[in-house]
C-alpha cells in the first residue's frame, strides 16, 4: 500500500516535543499551566 500510494501525499516530516517547545514540563508550563496558551484561547471563544 505503502509504494501504491507514495506519490499520493507529500511527504510529512516529523518532530518531537523537544525539538518544537524544549520537552514536556516546558511545554506543560507554557501552554496548559493555569493563564497558559490553552486558557487564553478558550478564554477569547
Amino acid at each position: 500500500i505503502v509504494k501504491k500510494t507514495a506519490g499520493t501525499f507529500a511527504p510529512v516530516k516529523l518532530f518531537t516535543i523537544d525539538d518544537v517547545f524544549g520537552g514536556w514540563t516546558k511545554a506543560q508550563a507554557e501552554h496548559f499551566a493555569d493563564g497558559g496558551v490553552f486558557d487564553q484561547i478558550i478564554v477569547k471563544k
